[in-house]
């Protein structure tokens, strides 16, 4: 299976785990030039912009770990471009982060709440 294809997978999986927690998906793979934000949802009428790190193994660490200090500054920045393209200051937002990695002969997910950029 390619990289795209393996986050495609976790994506799903997390978008799953967020629906089931009464998440509404509002949008996917939303890119501008800053870069990509894996998904934008809402609940109880905050936008919450989500991070999805997925492994197949932890041979290179836990998947929250890739989440750098560039990478926080690049989701920051698509975030305000969202906030301005969709005319949304006005709307209380966060950032998450959906880590999902193997343990254990089975794969478990943490999710981190209002992630400080």
């Amino acid at each position: 299976m390619d990289k795209k294809s393996v986050g495609m997978v976790g994506e799903n999986y997390a978008a799953q785990y967020l629906i089931s927690r009464e998440y509404t998906i509002i949008n996917r793979n939303w890119t501008c030039r800053w870069g990509e934000i894996d998904i934008i949802a809402q609940k109880d009428e905050k936008l919450v912009f989500v991070e999805v790190k997925y492994r197949t193994s932890d041979k290179f660490g836990k998947p929250v770990q890739a989440v750098t200090a560039k990478k926080l500054k690049s989701l920051k920045n698509s975030i305000w471009r969202y906030l301005l393209i969709y005319e949304q200051f006005h709307r209380e937002c966060r950032l998450d982060v959906v880590s999902i990695y193997p343990k254990k002969g089975k794969y478990r997910l943490k999710h981190y709440k209002s992630v400080t950029f």
